[in-house]
C-alpha cells in the first residue's frame, strides 16, 4: 500500500520531503438497506509529518506564533483517508494537507493553528502525546467557556507543572 501511495504521491499531494507513514489498511463491507447488496472497499489511513524550527515557518508562507523562538522545533503534521473500490481504483480522498513551500494555499488555517498550539503549550512540552491529550481533555472539560479564558487556565497549570 505505501508504494502504491508512493508512487501516486504528486496525485494524492504529498510532500515527498516529508515522513509519510500508512497508519491502516482495512477491509470494508457496506449493505445496501434495501436490496441487501453488497458494495466491498479498502480504507487506508495515511499520515505525514515534517519537522522545522520556528524559523523554517516563513519557507512555507506561515507566521512564526507570536512569543516563539527561532530555534523552536514544530511538527506539522497532516494526514489522509483514502477509500479504494473492490478493484483498487480511489474512489475518496479525504485528506488534511502538509502546507506546500511558496505558497499561498490553507496558510491562514495553519497560522491560527500553529498560534492556538503554541498559545496552549502543546508545542513546547517534551512528551506531545501526553501534552496533546491533556490539551484535548482540558479543551473538553472547559467546553462552551470563553477560549481566552481557556488558554489563559491551561497556561496557568502548565506554569504550576500540571501536563
Amino acid at each position: 500500500m505505501f508504494r502504491l501511495i508512493w508512487k501516486n504521491r504528486e496525485l494524492l499531494e504529498l510532500d515527498e520531503n516529508a515522513f509519510t507513514r500508512v497508519t491502516s489498511v482495512r477491509p470494508c463491507v457496506r449493505v445496501s438497506p434495501d436490496d441487501g447488496f453488497q458494495i466491498r472497499e479498502t480504507v487506508v489511513e495515511c499520515v505525514q509529518w515534517l519537522k522545522v524550527t520556528a524559523a523554517e515557518l516563513p519557507d512555507y508562507r506561515l507566521k512564526t506564533p507570536t512569543g516563539m523562538p527561532g530555534d523552536q522545533e514544530v511538527v506539522l503534521e497532516a494526514g489522509s483517508t483514502l477509500i479504494l473500490d473492490e478493484y483498487g481504483d480511489l474512489k475518496f480522498n479525504v485528506a488534511n494537507r502538509l502546507p506546500p513551500p511558496a505558497t499561498k494555499n490553507a496558510k491562514d488555517a495553519w497560522n491560527r493553528r500553529l498560534q492556538y498550539l503554541w498559545d496552549g503549550g502543546y508545542l513546547s512540552g517534551a512528551n506531545r502525546s501526553s501534552s496533546l491529550a491533556a490539551f484535548h481533555l482540558q479543551r473538553a472539560l472547559t467546553a462552551g467557556t470563553d477560549v481566552t479564558e481557556e488558554l489563559r487556565e491551561h497556561q496557568l497549570r502548565a506554569s504550576e507543572g500540571w501536563t
